[in-house]
């Protein structure tokens, strides 16, 4: 069975609102592309992943986290 998972998604955990997107593209790196994907909404943080580089950051007072491969 085929599943279609959105592109990218917005979830409400208490009062926090949640950016989650893979990350993957053509252009710019993938920090720009998570972080352009919610460009128009307001959220706290973007989880994203696809580079497999661990990232906890902040850009903008959003919190950037990538939490890297799975594989050490």
């Amino acid at each position: 069975m085929k599943v279609k998972l959105q592109e990218r998604l917005i979830l409400q955990l208490g009062s926090y609102t949640v950016g989650v997107v893979h990350g993957h593209g053509q252009s710019k790196t993938t920090i720009e592309r998570a972080f352009h994907a919610f460009a128009r909404d307001r959220v706290d943080c973007i989880i994203f992943d696809y580079s497999s580089i661990p990232v906890n950051g902040k850009r903008e007072d959003i919190i950037l986290f990538n939490p890297g491969s799975s594989k050490g």
